[in-house]
C-alpha cells in the first residue's frame, strides 16, 4: 500500500498484480481517504467474514456429524433387519393383541401400502426424469438422455433434489452466455 501526498488530502491506492498486469486502485470509491480509516475499515470487514465464517463452520459440522449419526443408526438398523427379519416379524405378530384373521388383514394392508408407495416413487421418478430430458432436447441442450436420467436417480434421494441437474445447466448455459 502507498500514499501519494499532492496538495489535497493524501489518495490511498492499492497496486494489484494480477497474472501479467498491476492494475491501481483508488480507494477513495470506498469512502476511504486515509490509511487510518483504510485500517479500521479492513479490519472491520475481517472481523465480520471471521465471524460468518465460524458461524458457518460450526453449522457444517453439525450437520456432518447428524448425516454420520443418521447413517450409522440406519446401516445398524438394517443389519439386525436382514439378519433377523423373519424372527422379529413372526415375534411381532405375536407381540399384536389381535384375533389372528385381523392381524393378517393389517399385515397385508401394510404390504400393500409399501409397495404401493415404492411404486409410486419409481414411477415419479421416471416421469420427472422423461419430462427433464424432453425440455433439455426441446431447449437444445447436450446429452438430455443423461441429464434425464440423473434427474431420475436423484429425485429417489429425499436428501437430494431432483433440480439439481437443471441447476447444473442453468449455470453452465449463464457462463456460456457471459462468455459471448
Amino acid at each position: 500500500m502507498s500514499v501519494r501526498r499532492t496538495s489535497r488530502p493524501p489518495i490511498v491506492y492499492v497496486k494489484v498484480r494480477l497474472w501479467s498486469t498491476t492494475k491501481v486502485i483508488y480507494l477513495e470509491s470506498f469512502q476511504v481517504d486515509t490509511c487510518p480509516t483504510f485500517k479500521e475499515k479492513l479490519g472491520h470487514g475481517i472481523s465480520k467474514a471471521s465471524q460468518t465464517l465460524a458461524v458457518h463452520a460450526i453449522n457444517i459440522g453439525q450437520n456432518t456429524f447428524h448425516f454420520f449419526l443418521s447413517l450409522f443408526v440406519m446401516l445398524y438398523l438394517l443389519f439386525f433387519l436382514l439378519r433377523d427379519g423373519e424372527q422379529l416379524y413372526r415375534r411381532l405378530r405375536a407381540a399384536v393383541p389381535l384375533e389372528p384373521e385381523h392381524q393378517r388383514a393389517l399385515f397385508d394392508k401394510f404390504i400393500i401400502v409399501i409397495r404401493a408407495t415404492l411404486k409410486g416413487t419409481l414411477v415419479v421418478a421416471l416421469l420427472q426424469g422423461s419430462l427433464g430430458g424432453l425440455i433439455f432436447w426441446i431447449l437444445g441442450i447436450q446429452a438430455p438422455i443423461l441429464w434425464g436420467a440423473l434427474m431420475s436417480i436423484l429425485s429417489l434421494f429425499p436428501a437430494v433434489p431432483s433440480r439439481v441437474p437443471s441447476m447444473v445447466v442453468s449455470g453452465g448455459l449463464a457462463r456460456c452466455r457471459r462468455r459471448m
